[in-house]
C-alpha cells in the first residue's frame, strides 16, 4: 500500500534473521536484569507482513531462548490486513499475537488516504478480511487515522467499526497534514457527538473502548501521572531494520538520538539513555504553569517529531487539540459520574 500520511521513510530495506535474533537476546538480558517475567516483541512497519516468515522465525526464536529463563515474550504487531493469511491467523492465536488492523472507518473515509500502490482503492479488501480476523480474533484493536479531509466522516466512521464488531477503537489525529481554523472546528463537532454517544455505551455497561476518551479519564484518576507518562527509552525501545537502537518509532533515523546497534551491542547505551529520559522528563518550557498538563500528550516525542520536527517542541495544533478533547472528556465523565452517584 501506499498511505499518503504515513511517516515511514519509503525503503527496499528489511531487517535480517541475524538482526532479528540479536533484538530478541537484548530483550531477553533485559528482562532478566530488570527482574521482568514477561517482555514484549512488536512489530511494526511499514507493513510487517511483508516479512511474515521471518516474523514466525522470530517467535520461534524466543520461544527457543526463553524456555528455562522463566521470562514469557508477548508479540503485538499492527497490520494493513491485505497479507493476512489463514496460517497467520493460526499462528496469532498459537502465540497469543495481539493484533491491531489500520482500518479508518467507511469505505469513503477509508479510501481517502489507504490506497494501494498505483491509486487503487483498499477498503473492499480489508473489510473482507477484517470480518475474518475478528471473527477468529475477536480482541483485535481496530486503528483509525483520521485528516481534514476526513474529519466530517470520524463519528460515522466509529459507528461503523463498532458496528463491524471491534471491541477497541484507537484513533489517530494526522499530526503532520494540514488543519484549518475550519477543519478543527468540524473536529470539536464530531468530539462532542462521539462524548454523547460514547456516554450512552458507558452508561450501558458496554464493553467496547473508546481510548480518545478514556486516556483522559485515566490521566485525570492516576495519582501519579508521570509515572504513567511515554518517556521515549524507558518502557520500550525500537530498532530500524539495520539493528540500530532508537528510543521510540518517530525516533528512527535522527542521529543525535541513536543509542547503539543490537548486532553489537547488549544493550542501548545507559548513560545516554538516561540522559534523553531525564530531559524528555521535564515540562516543557512553553508548557509550564499549564493548568492541563498532568493530562495533556505535549510530551509525546513521536506526535511532536511528527508536527514540528522536534521532539521538545509542541505544535499549536497539538495544544489546541489537547485542550479541546480534556473539556469534553471532563464533560463526559461528569455526565457519568452524576448518572451512577
Amino acid at each position: 500500500m501506499d498511505c499518503d500520511y504515513c511517516t515511514t521513510p519509503k525503503t527496499d530495506d528489511f531487517m535480517s534473521r541475524e538482526t532479528v535474533f540479536k533484538v530478541a537476546d537484548m530483550a531477553l538480558a533485559n528482562a532478566l536484569c530488570q527482574g521482568h517475567k514477561t517482555t514484549c516483541m512488536s512489530f511494526y512497519g511499514g507493513e510487517p507482513l511483508l516479512c511474515k516468515e521471518l516474523i514466525y522465525d522470530a517467535m520461534d526464536y524466543c520461544r527457543s531462548i526463553s524456555r528455562s529463563k522463566d521470562v514469557r515474550f508477548t508479540y503485538r504487531i499492527t497490520t494493513n490486513g491485505t497479507l493476512v493469511d489463514s496460517n497467520f491467523i493460526k499462528r496469532c492465536k498459537a502465540e497469543g499475537l495481539k493484533l491491531a488492523l489500520s482500518i479508518d472507518g467507511t469505505k469513503e473515509a477509508h479510501d481517502k488516504h489507504r490506497r494501494f500502490k498505483g491509486g487503487g482503492a483498499t477498503f473492499d479488501e480489508v473489510q473482507c478480511i477484517g470480518k475474518t480476523i475478528l471473527r477468529e480474533l475477536p480482541n483485535t484493536t481496530a486503528m483509525l487515522t483520521f485528516s481534514e479531509d476526513t474529519v466530517p466522516m470520524l463519528y460515522d466512521s466509529i459507528n461503523f467499526l463498532y458496528d463491524f464488531g471491534f471491541k477497541k477503537v484507537v484513533t489517530a489525529l494526522n499530526y503532520s497534514g494540514v488543519w484549518s481554523e475550519a477543519g478543527f472546528a468540524a473536529l470539536r463537532a464530531e468530539y462532542e457527538r462521539l462524548a454523547t454517544w460514547y456516554g450512552d455505551k458507558l452508561l450501558n455497561n458496554d464493553t467496547f473502548a473508546l481510548p480518545l476518551f478514556d486516556g483522559k479519564f485515566i490521566n485525570l484518576l492516576t495519582p501519579q501521572i508521570d509515572e504513567g507518562r511515554c518517556i521515549p527509552g524507558k518502557l520500550r525501545i525500537s530498532i530500524a531494520t539495520d539493528g540500530s537502537i532508537y528510543p521510540c518509532t518517530q525516533y528512527v533515523g535522527l542521529s543525535e538520538y541513536l543509542l547503539g546497534n543490537a548486532n553489537h551491542d547488549h544493550a542501548p547505551d545507559k548513560s545516554k539513555l538516561e540522559a534523553l529520559s531525564t530531559e524528555h522528563a521535564k515540562e516543557l518550557p512553553s508548557c509550564e504553569g499549564c493548568a492541563i498538563s498532568k493530562r495533556c500528550d505535549h510530551m509525546c516525542g513521536c506526535k511532536n517529531i511528527a508536527s514540528t520536527g522536534f521532539a521538545r517542541r509542541i505544535s499549536p495544533l497539538i495544544c489546541a487539540h489537547e485542550r479541546m478533547l480534556v473539556g469534553i472528556t471532563d464533560r463526559l465523565g461528569e455526565r457519568v459520574f452524576k448518572a451512577n452517584a
